[in-house]
């Protein structure tokens, strides 16, 4: 028996046989996982501001109150009109098919919102083109 004894054999290893079942602990593991808690972590403690005091902030702030300035782009430079009439025309059966498929969704998901049909239309469009 003593070859039995020094086979390197944890006593403490339980095998279970259910499926997806997690090996035991002994007894002394569990105490102590239940025992470690964590301190309570309190956030630091702040002046109180009013709602009116931050808006008015925000409002007189330089980051919000700059304008941006926008660039004036004129096409004719860029298409040709061959190319103009070409798109119009790309643009109608767009349009089209859009709202073809924008109002067959609606008709067969009531309740659906308007985004989210806009949102499946267009995809729909998009994977036919």
């Amino acid at each position: 028996m003593a070859g039995v004894q020094n086979n390197g054999f944890n006593p403490n290893f339980v095998v279970n046989v259910n499926k997806g079942a997690k090996p035991q602990r002994p007894e002394a593991a569990k105490a102590e996982e239940h025992a470690v808690k964590q301190p309570e972590v309190r956030p630091q403690e702040r002046p109180q501001v009013s709602a009116n005091d931050v808006l008015s902030f925000m409002a007189n702030s330089s980051i919000y109150t700059t304008i941006a300035t926008t660039k004036q782009i004129n096409p004719a430079k860029y298409v040709s009109a061959d190319q103009k009439v070409e798109i119009a025309k790309s643009m109608e059966s767009f349009e089209s098919k859009f709202e073809e498929y924008f109002n067959s969704i609606v008709d067969e998901v009531p309740g659906i919102g308007e985004a989210a049909a806009m949102t499946l239309a267009a995809k729909m469009v998009e994977d036919e083109i």
